[in-house]
């Protein structure tokens, strides 16, 4: 009789262990899975900056037209365009952009506006960005109107831009 509870006892605790191991093999798989899908979103973000970047370079030069669709990160509802270094228009809604707003009013003695290119998400956790060559304070665009937001359908925002000579132009 004690040989068969001592086998018990043991297959109990082998079975506790067994428990044990399998919720630390869920607990850190969903962080490991949570970690890539990040990872995933931070590649879109930075392809989609690049891939505009390079778009505005190749259609800089004046009279040319380009409508190209990118890809934006999930949960990305607006990309925003402001005029760099402008002054905000009376049309501009503070309440609703309070990211772009902040950057727009920053005290010119105390801090420099630094970007000009923002991936809009609601609630507002909105992300700046600055598209140009930050060393020479050359931004690669003009905005008509100083600003513009872009609507995103399916993971996607087709931007239009117009060459001007040395920028493009968002329409």
């Amino acid at each position: 009789m004690k040989r068969k509870n001592a086998i018990m006892a043991s297959e109990i605790f082998t079975y506790i262990l067994m428990m044990l191991v399998v919720s630390l093999i869920l607990i850190f798989g969903y962080k490991g899975i949570n970690y890539l899908k990040k990872g995933s979103d931070d590649v879109v973000k930075y392809d989609l900056i690049n891939s505009i970047q390079s778009t505005m370079k190749e259609t800089s030069s004046y009279g040319s037209v380009r409508e190209e669709t990118f890809e934006v990160p999930k949960g990305v509802a607006e990309v925003c365009f402001i005029g760099w270094n402008e002054v905000p228009p009376l049309d501009f809604d503070a309440s609703k952009y309070p990211v772009i707003s902040f950057e727009w009013n920053a005290e010119w003695g105390v801090q420099i506006p630094t970007k000009n290119f923002f991936l809009y998400k609601e609630p507002d956790d909105s992300e700046g960005f600055f598209l140009g060559e930050k060393d020479k304070k050359r931004s690669y665009f003009n905005v008509a109107g100083k600003w513009k937001c872009i609507k995103t359908i399916n993971n996607a925002v087709k931007i239009k831009m117009e060459g001007r000579g040395d920028k493009v132009e968002i329409t």
